[in-house]
């Protein structure tokens, strides 16, 4: 238990480092958060046949919560490897163009449109504090009312999308091991 704590206390101090420039008195909004966690994601995940260079393709579906944050800590992190680009999804069917979709939304038809889609593609599913967005086949949640989680993870569905997830991830994030 004091192994996961470490590494749980590591990944965040990681994550807020990357947002340090003005850290003092600063306080992180939910949405730098997740920005920082997202960028960190793609750390520990395993695309198949990842090139070095390659572009990272981020879809977002709904309002885009994130608004000039999530490219400005790209643009401050001189390590990351590759160029992101981000684009707003406006029919389902337009994230096979892409490596990760965040789903900001609640539309239950949409969210079911999307994970049928993504099923056996190597696209990285996020939902935005969605119910049971893992156990219906996303692969990362955030879960804002967890006291110690702050997502879950589908690693039996990232597995059958051609994604590997690194056991360090899975070990700070609630497994769900189940899907439809």
């Amino acid at each position: 238990m004091k192994k996961l704590n470490k590494i749980y206390l590591v990944f965040l101090i990681f994550i807020f480092c990357a947002l340090a420039e003005n850290a003092r008195a600063q306080t992180f909004t939910n949405e730098q958060v997740k920005a920082g966690y997202i960028i960190n994601f793609t750390k520990f995940i395993v695309w198949p046949n990842q090139v070095q260079n390659q572009n990272v393709v981020m879809g977002i579906i709904g309002e885009d919560i994130f608004g000039d944050v999530l490219k400005q800590m790209l643009e401050a992190r001189s390590k990351v490897p590759n160029n992101w680009i981000i684009t707003n999804i406006k029919k389902p069917e337009e994230i096979l163009s892409c490596n990760i979709v965040f789903i900001n939304t609640l539309d239950a038809e949409i969210i079911a449109q999307v994970l049928k889609i993504s099923q056996n593609h190597p696209i990285l599913t996020i939902g935005n504090n969605i119910k049971n967005f893992c156990e219906n086949g996303g692969i990362i949640n955030f879960n804002e009312n967890a006291t110690d989680k702050k997502f879950e993870i589908n690693y039996v569905q990232a597995r059958e999308n051609g994604l590997i997830i690194d056991s360090r991830l899975l070990s700070v994030a609630k497994v769900i091991s189940t899907n439809k």
